[in-house]
């Protein structure tokens, strides 16, 4: 069985923008990408605004966690929980174990733009992860295009 990746980015985007119109301002829940590969996810505007995927994702405001694992054994996360620049202000970055790093390090993204060029960049890292940690593992090459 194939994993999609594509699919719940794309739901992802369309969540964030249905949440938005509602006035919500977090949405969480987990995705099931097939072949028992899961995806714990949760967007929140930390100041009670509106969901919206042209927000800047900050720790101040449009907060992003994925959380993509197999079973219960968590193989890549992205948050903003743990990890503190020389100002005292929380940083995003990612875990990942491979080579000497285990998973329960912090690996500093950086710059990261609005929620949805985050959220793409995201799963454009799961997807590469994927193929080198899970290389028999067949990803659906369906791509995501935009939004309709």
């Amino acid at each position: 069985m194939a994993i999609n990746l594509k699919k719940f980015e794309g739901r992802l985007y369309c969540s964030i923008d249905a949440a938005g119109m509602r006035g919500e301002s977090k949405i969480e829940g987990i995705f099931e990408l097939g072949d028992n590969f899961l995806c714990d996810y949760k967007i929140q505007n930390v100041n009670d605004s509106p969901l919206n995927n042209h927000a800047p994702a900050s720790i101040s405001g449009t907060q992003v966690k994925l959380n993509f694992r197999r079973g219960n054994d968590p193989w890549f996360r992205v948050d903003c929980k743990g990890l503190y620049n020389s100002e005292g202000e929380r940083e995003y970055h990612y875990h990942l174990e491979s080579g000497t790093n285990i998973f329960d390090n912090h690996i500093l993204i950086g710059s990261v733009g609005t929620t949805s060029e985050l959220i793409s960049s995201i799963f454009d890292w799961a997807e590469s992860i994927t193929d080198w940690k899970f290389p028999y593992q067949k990803v659906e090459n369906t791509k995501f295009t935009g939004f309709i």
